[in-house]
């Protein structure tokens, strides 16, 4: 008799473990994937601090403005993925789109890029209307001049004391997304004084930047320099 109870009772274990299987293995192989963290829209800025009468042509670098959040609300990217301006300018307080703040309050506008995915970019205007690529990933890369003539140039009846000079970006095309918003201030020191140091970055979260060329704020198509937009 003990010869043959393994026999017997293998079948059975054989049996429940199949059993055990069946009902929890799916539950287990199921585990939905956990889903990859979003990317957070963010700048840096090759130079911050400018001494005196210095010029130069900043490097901006965006990383993490996934195209899908913009859709443009207005042509030439009505419907479509509108990118984000980059922009040199210095705006006031109150200068989001996504809170309401008037385009107004974004000028003025020294110099602005527009960075869109590679088939729009000669929709708006290329490279002539400062088109630059916005990559699937959501990277981006732009270069503008930055100098305090260039900016008091600009300025009209404003004073440097009522404004916030800076690099600034936001969403394109009329679309308000929040996290595209972003301001890198720039200090302009007298010769007298210490350079500050160079470099910055602001991660996303900040007020509105330019526009499509060719409106109020710096905005869709329009020249490298493009009137700015509401």
């Amino acid at each position: 008799m003990s010869s043959t109870a393994p026999v017997r009772i293998m079948p059975r274990l054989f049996a429940a473990l199949t059993l055990v299987l069946a009902l929890f293995a799916p539950a287990v192989f199921a585990l939905p994937a956990s889903a990859a963290p979003e990317a957070t829209p963010k700048v840096t800025v090759s130079k911050t601090t400018f001494v005196g009468d210095e010029e130069a042509k900043v490097t901006v670098t965006g990383t993490g403005f996934d195209p899908s959040l913009a859709v443009g609300a207005r042509p030439p990217l009505a419907g479509k993925p509108s990118g984000a301006y980059v922009i040199f300018g210095a705006f006031k307080d109150s200068w989001r789109p996504s809170q309401g703040a008037d385009s107004q309050n974004r000028k003025p506008i020294v110099e602005q890029k527009w960075a869109v995915l590679a088939d729009d970019m000669a929709g708006i205007g290329g490279d002539n209307a400062g088109a630059i690529e916005l990559t699937p990933e959501g990277n981006f890369t732009a270069e503008l001049s930055v100098s305090k003539a260039l900016l008091e140039a600009k300025l009209g009846s404003l004073t440097l004391d009522e404004v916030n000079a800076g690099i600034y970006t936001y969403a394109g095309s009329g679309a308000s997304v929040a996290s595209y918003e972003t301001f890198t201030a720039i200090t302009f020191e007298d010769s007298g004084s210490e350079d500050g140091e160079d470099g910055g970055s602001e991660d996303g979260g900040s007020d509105d930047g330019g526009e499509d060329g060719g409106s109020d704020d710096g905005e869709d198509g329009g020249a490298v320099i493009p009137p700015a937009m509401p």
